[in-house]
């Protein structure tokens, strides 16, 4: 499985794992292996997923957004100033 991601600011955690054409987003599972060579799922209902799945040489890919939030605070730090 082909996974490209794109950033988007969220402090929402993502956890993921993929193994052959099954994909789990936080504990849900999406089960790909329906789709035929280039064939594709327009919309899939899950807010992660962004666009189409696409079957393409045999291999599904698919676009995950990819949360960030702030930078973690770090313990001790103390303002500098210029």
């Amino acid at each position: 499985m082909q996974i490209n991601r794109t950033p988007q600011g969220n402090d929402t955690q993502l956890e993921y794992s993929a193994k052959g054409d099954v994909l789990t987003i936080n504990g849900e599972v999406f089960d790909f292996s329906a789709i035929p060579e280039g064939g594709y799922v327009e919309s899939v209902p899950c807010d992660w997923i962004v666009g189409s799945v696409r079957r393409q040489e045999g291999e599904i890919t698919l676009t995950l957004i990819e949360p960030y939030g702030p930078p973690p605070e770090t313990e001790g730090a103390e303002d500098v100033e210029s």
